[in-house]
């Protein structure tokens, strides 16, 4: 499984090489589909964490 660090950085690294080439109007949507990802990544690494110690917890 790849880890949320490395796929924030892919996101990143994407989103860097696509902006430059992006017309104006394109690069709001582009942005906004990096921060999405990037939230979603943040998301699903926090509900990871609570729910392994709700698990640990149970245990």
């Amino acid at each position: 499984m790849v880890q949320a660090p490395e796929v924030t950085t892919r996101v990143d690294k994407a989103i860097s090489q696509i902006l430059p080439i992006c017309d104006s109007p394109l690069k709001r949507e582009v942005l906004f589909i990096k921060d999405t990802a990037l939230t979603a990544i943040a998301d699903q690494a926090a509900l990871q964490t609570i729910n392994q110690g709700l698990v640990d917890k149970a245990s």
